[in-house]
């Protein structure tokens, strides 16, 4: 595995996902979280 992908995966830190226009937060990910659960399944 590419060492940016394990570094990502290895991060807690939720970024923020902005609307189209990009001047709201509209959600937030961990991508992280979702590369472990991805993984593990």
């Amino acid at each position: 595995m590419p060492a940016q992908a394990r570094e990502l995966m290895r991060s807690n830190a939720t970024r923020d996902v902005y609307d189209g226009t990009g001047t709201r937060v509209v959600d937030a990910i961990n991508p992280g979280r979702e590369l472990r659960e991805s993984l593990v399944a």
